[in-house]
């Protein structure tokens, strides 16, 4: 199965076409998989295997707490994902579980699927890039401002205590804002 994602104006052409260059170079079963760049219409295009019918975030909301043994397994899918993308380099700027698809394998097993790229090639310097609530709070003191790896692997932390919060009131997610 396959998913066709379209720019919605001609605008966008140029970042929809830098995520399909960074996708093109990314192999890992936990980070969706690139197949093609087209035009439509004018419009850049790419073709993409589905990430899953469902999202993180929508089976939380859904099902609400997940199995020990399913946060555990998804955790690790997504610290794998993370370490995909820190040996490539490549940056996703905005993990949090409305990223994060939940698709099936070939033998019918639960997988997460990392996909919206499209920030990915965002400048360190602007450091609002993201989601409020995953973005590092400490971003603003980094001399100079600037974003890095430890503010992906804090978006990454976030969305796996969010995984875990159900489990006790001890895990209370806190959100940050920047205003």
């Amino acid at each position: 199965e396959h998913v066709l994602k379209v720019a919605c104006d001609i605008a966008h052409n140029d970042r929809l076409a830098a995520e399909g260059e960074v996708l093109a170079r990314l192999h890992h079963q936990n980070i969706v998989a690139h197949r093609q760049t087209l035009t439509v219409a004018g419009r850049t295009a790419l073709l993409l295997k589905s990430a899953g019918a469902r999202t993180l975030a929508e089976k939380i909301k859904d099902e609400g707490r997940l199995s020990l043994d399913m946060l555990q397994r998804f955790g690790e899918e997504l610290m794998e994902a993370v370490n995909h993308l820190e040996s490539e380099g490549v940056s996703h700027r905005d993990i949090k579980p409305e990223n994060i698809g939940i698709a099936e394998n070939r033998t019918g097993k639960l997988q997460l699927v990392l996909f919206d790229f499209s920030l990915s090639r965002t400048p360190a310097d602007n450091i609002r890039a993201g989601t409020s609530g995953y973005l590092d709070p400490l971003l603003p003191l980094r001399k100079p401002p600037r974003w890095d790896l430890h503010a992906e692997r804090y978006a990454a932390a976030m969305t796996l205590h969010e995984l875990a919060a159900e489990y006790g009131d001890a895990l209370a997610c806190v959100r940050y804002r920047y205003d």
